[in-house]
């Protein structure tokens, strides 16, 4: 069993931390955008872009990531309509 070293360890934590930091900012701008469940979109978002990411690096730039904004975009107009 191969063993972790302190590097890898501390890339992970930090690239973990990296995360959670935007994914925070994420659901404070959906508050200041009065989205009335800012915590559900902002993880609705963070999930989109986190698949975006790995679509785009496993299928291409033409895959699914291609419809990121689009997506991102409905998502927050449907949270944002809910509001209204």
């Amino acid at each position: 069993m191969p063993v972790l070293s302190f590097s890898h360890v501390s890339k992970s934590f930090h690239r973990h931390a990296g995360q959670m930091l935007l994914r925070d900012r994420l659901a404070r701008l959906c508050a200041a955008a009065g989205a009335p469940q800012a915590e559900l979109l902002a993880d609705e978002l963070f999930l989109l872009a986190e698949g975006a990411r790995v679509s785009r690096q496993s299928v291409g730039p033409e895959g699914p990531a291609a419809r990121f904004v689009r997506m991102a975009e409905a998502t927050i107009a449907r949270h944002l309509c809910a509001a209204a």
